[in-house]
């Protein structure tokens, strides 16, 4: 052989080798820009990343998990479910990527292959075994008792539910969501532009358009809205580029919406996401409910819930709990106020596959364990934003179910569903029958009988015989409070630094936790009053006077009847007289049963010349007080 042909021979070898390596390390390079955007959360750039590395070589392990994984996050099922078949058959054993068998078996699942998707589950359980702690072994626990739950219900659907795809006019090839209607407006979220979430409107002759310029910032995303106080407010989550989000309000100005203002930052922050908004009234307080990571949770997204005071102050923020949440996200709460059930979607509790929605009833105190809403509702993909009306014949969930539009590969969006049946799927709940009135108080209001209001000593109207007067309860109250540095002068006056600080404490707490929280209680039942009665016939408030010893019984009796009647000035003077025409015509009916000295604490001292125990002591004061000890609801 010529010479120089050995040489080009040998060129072109060398160069072949040189191309390969060069292509390698290229690839290898792409496969870690890849990975890098899949852990920012970038699935879209991962994705592109992965497919040009696949066609360079598809035969790689670490592309093959990674790719995988990617595609369950975009909803390109078929093809996750491939690339992870050939993860777990290439690593049997879980040694490189100990998880692929949960991935695996949650794509079988999807698929309905549920006696397989249970092999791989107790395959991802046996890879972890040493670690019984760790997330894909706990999960992995969790998804064999949710597959053999979703075995055993595949054939039970309830064929009274029918569920169609809305029109084009509300659903396109992208992403919507979060439908809900308003006077018979359907309202939803949806990315239309393919850059941002917006929100909007479709009238009742089907037009859809953009629900306001204002609210649409286009600097950011827009969505999950929901009205408050006739519809004069809109509540609403903001989320900018890197998906942090907040809860934003806009008040209506005329026909149009003002500049969205953050609801309060008792909630927002810049360390955690709040988002999902859903407002509704439980035991007569305005409630929100919304979904965060902040901290106190059980998982990444939990359901947490806040009083929405008169003022729009946050009150009282408490995470629904862990029968609702769950290690991963929990999500879309929805409130039926007329079963009490809390709707909320979750990939934790037995289900199907994907997000499944659940329900759970309120008892008053706590939200019991959550219920699976069943097919139809639910399928093996994700299943959320559940909303139905008050009769809970009709409603709306989001899906990226079978049937779903999209352009590219099926699944990949999800579309706005609307739900009908001519039988209630949540029925109202009915009070039961044998419930004391304390018990049915409680029920309606979320409040403990007696109801307990203070009074300095001998107020209002000190030495006086009468038993009426023209001040309302919190005029005395004002007065009350303002005698405070009173109280703590003339009781803590202990010999030792022990002793007074002891009895500081007692104060401070006597006017923290029974004066200013009485009051606070109720305002909260004033609030509720207006639609209670708008419920029932007619109602009956019975109240009951105290004091404490320092006078004989009959003045006694005319002082408990003087407090009173503050009180009952308070109801018929409060928000500008709203529940005046009520007590003028007996539909609310103020009952007052004065005491006296005879029902009160005799433990409390008497001696006049004693003033510090018989006047400034907590024990003393806690008996000057009227209550608000039963109210009958009549029908």
């Amino acid at each position: 052989m010529p010479r120089l042909h050995v040489n080009k021979i040998l060129f072109y070898c060398i160069t072949f080798v040189m191309l390969q390596t060069f292509h390698a390390q290229n690839n290898n390079v792409m496969i870690e820009l890849g990975i890098n955007a899949y852990e920012k959360g970038e699935y879209v750039k991962a994705n592109q990343l992965f497919e040009n590395a696949i066609m360079i070589d598809s035969n790689n392990l670490k592309l093959q998990f990674y790719y995988a994984v990617n595609l369950m996050k975009i909803h390109h099922y078929k093809k996750a479910r491939k690339f992870l078949k050939m993860v777990v058959e290439k690593d049997p054993s879980g040694k490189i990527f100990p998880e692929a068998s949960y991935y695996f078996g949650s794509m079988l699942k999807q698929n309905g292959n549920y006696k397989e998707a249970i092999l791989e589950f107790k395959k991802a359980k046996a890879h972890f075994i040493h670690n019984k702690e760790n997330f894909f072994y706990v999960k992995s626990s969790r998804e064999i008792n949710s597959t053999i739950y979703a075995m055993r219900h595949q054939s039970l659907i309830n064929q009274d539910i029918t569920i169609k795809n809305l029109d084009l006019n509300v659903n396109g090839y992208n992403a919507d969501f979060a439908g809900f209607e308003n006077n018979g407006k359907l309202y939803f979220s949806s990315i239309k532009d393919s850059t941002h979430a917006q929100i909007y409107v479709q009238e009742q002759n089907k037009e859809v358009k953009l629900f306001s310029k204002i609210i649409d910032n286009s600097l950011f995303h827009n969505a999950n809205g929901i009205f408050f106080k006739n519809q004069q407010y809109f509540i609403f989550t903001r989320c900018d580029s890197i998906s942090h989000c907040k809860i934003m309000i806009s008040k209506k100005e005329n026909d149009s919406w003002g500049i969205p203002q953050e609801l309060s930052n008792e909630l927002n922050s810049n360390s955690h996401n709040i988002t999902q908004p859903f407002l509704s009234r439980i035991n007569g307080n305005n409630i929100l409910f919304f979904c965060s990571d902040k901290n106190g949770g059980y998982g990444k997204l939990d359901i947490w819930y806040a009083e929405i005071l008169d003022d729009f102050s946050i009150a009282n923020i408490q995470n629904a709990g862990p029968r609702i949440n769950s290690p991963e996200n929990d999500i879309t709460p929805f409130y039926h106020e007329p079963s009490n059930r809390l709707y909320f979607s979750s990939t934790w509790h037995n289900g199907f596959g994907g997000y499944d929605v659940f329900y759970s009833h309120w008892n008053d105190s706590v939200f019991e364990a959550p219920i699976n809403a069943e097919q139809p509702v639910n399928t093996p993909y994700n299943d959320m934003y559940f909303w139905i009306d008050k009769e809970a014949t009709k409603g709306y969930i989001t899906s990226n179910r079978n049937g779903s539009l999209y352009n590219t590969y099926p699944n990949c969006c999800p579309d706005i569903w609307e739900l009908k049946t001519e039988k209630s799927i949540a029925e109202k709940e009915i009070v039961p029958t044998n419930l004391s009135p304390l018990q049915i108080f409680k029920h309606k209001t979320g409040l403990t009988l007696p109801l307990s209001l203070y009074f300095h000593n001998d107020e209002p109207m000190p030495k006086s015989l009468a038993t009426f007067v023209d001040e309302t309860y919190p005029e005395t109250l004002e007065k009350y409070l303002a005698l405070k540095p009173t109280y703590l002068k003339l009781f803590c006056n202990g010999k030792t630094l022990d002793e007074k600080k002891a009895e500081t404490e007692q104060i401070n707490y006597f006017f923290n936790t029974y004066v200013k929280a009485g009051f606070n209680v109720l305002e909260k039942f004033k609030s509720q009053l207006i639609p209670l009665l708008n419920e029932h016939q007619s109602i009956e408030i019975t109240i009951k006077g105290f004091s404490s010893p320092l006078a004989k019984d009959d003045y006694n009796t005319n002082l408990s009847k003087r407090r009173i009647s503050s009180l009952i000035n308070y109801f018929n003077s409060v928000d500008n007289g709203v529940l005046k025409p009520f007590i003028e015509n007996g539909q609310l009916i103020l009952k007052s049963a004065p005491y006296g000295e005879d029902k009160s604490n005799m433990n409390a001292s008497d001696n006049l010349n004693d003033t510090k125990r018989s006047i400034y002591s907590p024990k003393a004061a806690i008996e000057r007080r009227i209550e608000i000890q039963e109210v009958i609801f009549n029908d």
